[in-house]
């Protein structure tokens, strides 16, 4: 385990993809991007939960998460339970992807994915503004 209990800092749990994310560094693990430290392992996780609401039009927590952890390999009606839960709203509910709401979200795919979620609200939005710039 790295520092605050983040395996291989990738807090998002990111599978490997052709994408060559800003701090990625190569690692030991064959199916999870491995990140240089915690800061390059949250923007990459801001980004995606960007493109799915840019590009992709996911608007709801059973949308992004279907897509960000779907089945058979994942839990994913738990997960999406556990998701919307932790933001308050029904996992139909048409989510707005201001600062707020991608901050919780982040929070509960964190938690979800690490059994923890040790960043501060700092952390979070300063790894956000680096996704977004």
């Amino acid at each position: 385990m790295t520092p605050r209990g983040m395996r291989l800092f990738n807090p998002f749990n990111l599978r490997k993809t052709q994408i060559f994310w800003k701090g990625e560094v190569e690692g030991t693990d064959p199916d999870y991007e491995t990140f240089k430290d915690f800061e390059s392992g949250l923007r990459a996780g801001f980004r995606v939960l960007l493109t799915y609401f840019n590009k992709h039009h996911l608007n709801s927590v059973v949308e992004i998460i279907s897509r960000f952890a779907p089945p058979p390999e994942n839990n994913t009606a738990g997960y999406t339970q556990f998701v919307a839960r932790r933001l308050a709203v029904d996992v139909q509910d048409h989510l707005i992807p201001d600062g707020k709401t991608l901050l919780n979200l982040a929070k509960a795919i964190i938690t979800f994915e690490q059994g923890q979620q040790p960043f501060t609200d700092k952390e979070l939005n300063m790894a956000l503004t680096n996704a977004v710039s």
